[in-house]
């Protein structure tokens, strides 16, 4: 393979500043056209070291998913859409559900993280409490789900 001084990434980690990362490619927008998973990965780890130790959430298991963590007085809304559909380019004809997903939220002073109710299954699920994180598993999602943190 030839060798090239064309940079694929760059990343900068200045102390005290943050961190900031270029990449000189349109990776985003391929992934949306080819489905391709090594872009994915790509971007989902930029994010992850450009987050650091301040990602207030975090989901593992099969399938893809969309996150969005809201902060309310005294709890988290935690909103999960299940973006496998969209992998299937429109029309979606259907969906197909995952999980389960282990969900890691990090607690603050005002929310206690007693429970985890799942609004769309219309249930609750066992939450365990590690270190100021709370820890629960969501079985399945067919299209969404909605978690409110209490």
């Amino acid at each position: 393979m030839d060798r090239t001084d064309v940079p694929a990434l760059i990343v900068n980690d200045a102390a005290g500043k943050g961190r900031v990362v270029f990449l000189p490619a349109d990776l985003d927008r391929q992934y949306a056209r080819t489905n391709n998973p090594d872009h994915a990965t790509i971007l989902s780890n930029i994010v992850r070291w450009l987050a650091g130790d301040t990602m207030p959430v975090t989901v593992e298991g099969p399938g893809l998913w969309d996150v969005n963590l809201y902060k309310q007085p005294g709890r988290f809304v935690l909103h999960i859409g299940n973006l496998n559909p969209a992998t299937t380019h429109p029309p979606i004809e259907e969906f197909f559900p995952i999980g389960p997903l282990r969900i890691r939220v990090a607690l603050d002073i005002d929310t206690p993280g007693r429970e985890a109710k799942l609004l769309v299954a219309e249930c609750q699920v066992p939450v365990r409490k590690d270190r100021g994180w709370l820890e629960f598993e969501i079985p399945s999602i067919t299209m969404h789900e909605a978690v409110v943190i209490s």
